[in-house]
């Protein structure tokens, strides 16, 4: 698998060359800002950024997909056939349920070892055999047969089904010793319907250490009902017990939980760490991989600084050459929407430098996609500097450029890299004191720096609505400095769907920082979120 520097170094290359850098016939820099609404002797400034298109994912509880089900021993000299003719044959409901059962569990383990269709066809065939017992009997529903169709209810993706079979069976084994397990089950299948409400109503105030699959869908239900720091409590209180009673299964899944609550719970960095790591070990090995796992949930979240964080804790631990040049690279990423661009080019120095002692993990082609990505960022910043007059920008393309234009291979690009390395110097010459402009093309990529941002937001939204999709309208008043002085939202902030995520773009929106202009006046940002589920 390559690593995630090599993807993002590769996305930033582009199959069409470097990003556009200077502006102006020869690179001199105007500072009108190409698709301001005004020319360049001061002034406020409009600017519309083409739609944004959002894919989101709609985040599922998995952990208990995994877990073992229970099955009853076949009698000796028994068969499939044989159970099913006693099964049909049975009067009694007791007997019929006990037939029915030794069908389905030997269904179900003969499904282990088929694939697609015919596993799927075998499963269908226990279920329904249990359905029919369960049926027939009644009032005197058996508490095995029901555990086990609440069970297949789930492995076939019927959660309807199985929301009324768990609920049935607290009902005829309200204090059994499995009870707790059995809710757990119960507010899963809810869970897995959206039911958020119904779910936390079924675990609510139920204690967490009871079961770890109760304290499991107690985290997710907190999370999608916005109890945050309640889904955290639960969800390492889940942990804690997992090995214990569950095993290995699912164990992959809770780790991964575990980091992505954390992220969209607002858990600090040091508190997950300390709150995860008993679940994910205490040699060094187990604490990197839960530093980097923290380190990705928390970017995906659109939390910069903390992302940040997780990969400078990363350095400091034993890491892997390979490794090192794809958090650097990954650090430099994050370091785009903060608005700091000298952290910018000291990432990507930092990556570039860590690739002589990666060795063979790291292949020439992989070295020449960070030094073209690192390229683009320059001429990215290039592009930026040459319309708005932001001398930051300047210093991290001409050190970024310096960086890597010899290193280019490709003798037209690398000839291309020459030619925007002294057009950036012609455009810092000319450059004059208070003008400098927005540029629609630059605008729309520093907004889009913060696309993960949005998603995150869509995405919380979305655990109350797994359907949910829309159009989104976010307006930005800019001052001189890059400072967000006011934000509007179309729909306005509300509390559910499309307006809920509003809301929580516009909170997101009032901390951003953009570059700053050269010349006095306001920015308006305008720019349309197009949000769609990802398949």
């Amino acid at each position: 698998m390559r690593s995630s520097w090599m993807c993002a170094a590769a996305l930033l290359v582009a199959c069409g060359g470097p990003a556009e850098g200077p502006k102006g016939p020869d690179g001199a820099g105007s500072g009108a800002g190409s698709g301001s609404a005004k020319p360049a002797n001061g002034g406020d400034d409009s600017i519309d950024v083409p739609a944004i298109q959002i894919k989101g994912l709609y985040l599922e509880p998995r952990a208990m997909d995994g877990l073992g089900v229970p099955a009853a021993p076949l009698p000796k000299r028994a068969t499939v056939d044989s159970e099913k003719k006693a099964f049909a044959a049975a009067k009694d409901p007791v007997t019929k349920q006990a037939h029915g059962v030794n069908a389905a569990s030997e269904l179900f383990r003969q499904s282990l070892k088929a694939d697609g269709e015919a596993k799927k066809q075998l499963l269908g065939d226990a279920r329904q055999i249990l359905r029919d017992a369960i049926a027939s009997a009644g009032a005197k529903a058996d508490e095995t047969a029901l555990e086990l169709l609440g069970r297949y209810e789930l492995l076939l993706d019927d959660p309807a089904s199985a929301e009324k079979v768990w609920a049935q069976l607290l009902t005829v084994a309200p204090t059994d010793a499995k009870a707790p397990q059995n809710r757990a089950f119960w507010a899963l299948a809810l869970l897995k319907q959206g039911k958020n409400a119904d779910a936390l109503a079924v675990v609510k105030d139920l204690p967490l250490d009871k079961a770890p699959t109760l304290a499991y869908v107690t985290a997710w239900a907190k999370w999608r009902t916005g109890d945050g720091a309640g889904a955290w409590k639960a969800i390492t209180t889940a942990a804690a017990g997992w090995d214990k009673m569950e095993g290995s299964a699912g164990r992959d899944a809770l780790k991964g939980d575990i980091a992505v609550i954390a992220a969209r719970s607002g858990t600090s960095v040091a508190d997950a760490i300390t709150g995860a790591q008993p679940y994910f070990g205490k040699q060094p090995a187990d604490a990197y991989e839960l530093v980097r796992t923290l380190a990705q949930t928390m970017h995906f979240a659109g939390r910069w600084t903390d992302a940040l964080s997780a990969d400078a804790r990363s350095l400091e631990m034993k890491t892997p050459a390979n490794d090192k040049v794809s958090i650097m690279f990954e650090q430099a990423q994050l370091s785009l929407p903060l608005d700091v661009p000298a952290d910018v080019a000291k990432y990507t120095k930092g990556a570039l430098d860590a690739i002589p002692a990666c060795g063979s993990a790291c292949t020439a082609a992989d070295a020449q996609n960070v030094v073209l990505a690192t390229f683009n960022l320059a001429a990215r910043f290039h592009g930026i500097y040459a319309s708005a007059n932001d001398r930051r920008y300047y210093d991290a393309a001409h050190d970024m450029y310096a960086l890597v234009v010899a290193k280019i291979q490709d003798t037209e690009r690398r000839n291309t890299g020459v030619d925007y390395q002294n057009k950036l110097e012609l455009t810092m010459k000319n450059a004059k004191v208070g003008t400098g402009r927005y540029d629609q093309i630059d605008t729309s990529a520093i907004i889009d720096f913060h696309s993960q941002e949005i998603q995150a937001c869509y995405e919380a939204s979305l655990q109350q609505n797994g359907k949910l999709v829309g159009d989104m309208t976010l307006t930005l008043e800019v001052d001189q400095g890059g400072a967000v002085k006011g934000v509007a939202t179309e729909p306005k902030a509300g509390t559910a769907d499309v307006a809920a995520v509003a809301g929580c773009v516009a909170d997101r929106a009032k901390s951003w920082k953009l570059p700053a202009r050269g010349s006095k006046g306001s920015t308006r940002v305008k720019v349309g979120y197009n949000l769609a589920l990802r398949k």
